[in-house]
């Protein structure tokens, strides 16, 4: 009808990008912000989709561009913060992320980021604090309980305590794989052998091309003598290990889209 207002743009990009093609979603953003270029939250939504996409310096530039005019925005300060963490430059990332904190300190991801920059460093006591933090401004952040227990894991610390935790953010987030996949393992660290099969069967329903999932699971199958599933759970692992690190870099990029994935 020759319309073509900035909204529609908006949603457009958002089908584009739930749909799997954020090759679209990038311009259609790009346009809705050009409509409406004193819309922070399209501003917001544009440099995310960029990270979020691998072009992380776009996105650094337009926020740069962007705060100029938002000089106050919590939320753009957290997204400036977002993007140079996945260009690893931690310096800058925490100067954002603690800016967006002084802004507002009730908003729960700068937290959740700071403490995965100190668990980079194997900060992990940090780390969790920082966590807590992030739970502290908003307790329904599932994906923090996981990164939590994960810090704790490495501490070895209370079992029990990483359990609730693990709990926690599958009790909240079902879909949320990683978290299922930590806590099928933390099972199978204390010959919960029964416990981690179920555990780590929906990990591979839930997403079947988790190398790591399938390798534990011919591990809990052998030990519940279930000979046949155990070979076939190996088989499959062996045919996808070859990925393992692009799917470890996927499980990050899976963490810091939930915590980035902010509404305003």
């Amino acid at each position: 009808r020759g319309n073509d207002p900035a909204p529609v743009y908006a949603l457009l990009a958002d089908v584009y990008e739930q749909s799997g093609h954020v090759e679209n979603a990038i311009p259609a953003m790009r346009l809705a912000v050009q409509r409406d270029p004193q819309s922070e939250k399209y501003r917001f939504a544009y440099a995310v989709l960029l990270t979020n996409s691998n072009a992380p310096r776009a996105a650094v530039i337009r926020l740069e561009e962007s705060l100029q005019t938002f000089p106050s925005s919590s939320r753009l300060w957290f997204a400036l913060g977002f993007a140079n963490f996945r260009l690893d430059k931690n310096e800058e990332a925490e100067r954002a992320l603690r800016k967006a904190i002084e802004l507002d300190p009730k908003f729960a991801p700068p937290f959740a980021y700071l403490g995965l920059i100190r668990a980079k460093t194997g900060a992990y006591g940090e780390a969790i604090t920082l966590y807590e933090s992030a739970l502290r401004a908003d307790s329904k952040l599932a994906v923090v309980h996981h990164l939590i227990a994960d810090a704790m894991l490495k501490q070895n610390a209370d079992a029990r305590t990483i359990e609730t935790h693990l709990r926690q953010s599958v009790e909240m987030d079902p879909t949320f794989t990683p978290a299922r996949l930590s806590l099928g393992k933390l099972f199978m660290r204390s010959q919960r052998w029964t416990d981690a099969v179920a555990e780590l069967e929906q990990v591979v329903k839930l997403d079947p091309a988790v190398p790591e999932a399938y390798y534990q699971l011919g591990l809990a199958y052998g030990r519940l003598k279930r000979t046949a599933d155990a070979q076939s759970a190996m088989a499959t692992f062996k045919r996808l290990s070859d990925a393992e690190k692009k799917r470890e870099d996927e499980e990050l990029r899976e963490v810091v889209k939930r915590l980035s994935n902010v509404r305003f």
